[in-house]
């Protein structure tokens, strides 16, 4: 029953996609064609606010920078304010959510991962060059599905940058 509920749920929801497409005015093609397989998202931002790493050292970390036996994230001193390599530590379980990365990297680049390729790369699978318009939109959107308001009751406003100054609150709170 549950996977009669599921087969018809598909189909109604492939039939939605077509009427979309239609209204839209790009046709059954458009609707039919292959999509390619995206990036996910969510483990750069987790990253962001578990690491306290800024938005340019993190977007430039290499899978060979990702030592896994020692759970943990070098920091490259030509990609760091301070001119400083910084090691940061990593939870178990992100290290091995960064690992099961790999395989989409592979599918997405349609290539081995090479240990200079970055970890963290863009929905369609570029490396990401400096924070741009579109990871500002992908923020307020996150910030948006959340609930969460972009300016606070004392007027300070939420931006990328604010995901470190969480993740040094979090540490305090932690001791």
């Amino acid at each position: 029953r549950e996977v009669v509920g599921l087969v018809l749920f598909g189909h109604v929801a492939r039939i939605a996609a077509l009427k979309t497409s239609y209204v839209h005015g790009r046709g059954q093609f458009y609707a039919a064609r292959q999509r390619p397989t995206r990036v996910p998202q969510r483990l750069l931002w987790q990253a962001l606010i578990e690491t306290g790493a800024r938005w340019g050292e993190l977007t430039r970390a290499c899978w060979q920078d990702l030592d896994v036996q020692g759970r943990s994230l070098v920091l490259r001193a030509e990609h760091t304010k301070s001119g400083r390599t910084r090691v940061i530590p990593l939870r178990d379980g992100l290290v091995q959510e960064l690992l099961a990365l790999r395989p989409v990297h592979q599918r997405v680049r349609r290539r081995l991962v090479q240990p200079g390729d970055r970890v963290f790369l863009s929905a369609d699978g570029a490396d990401h060059q400096r924070p741009t318009t579109s990871a500002r939109i992908g923020f307020r959107r996150i910030l948006q599905r959340a609930g969460i308001a972009r300016q606070d009751s004392s007027g300070r406003w939420i931006d990328i940058h604010s995901l470190r100054h969480s993740a040094a609150s979090r540490w305090a709170r932690n001791g």
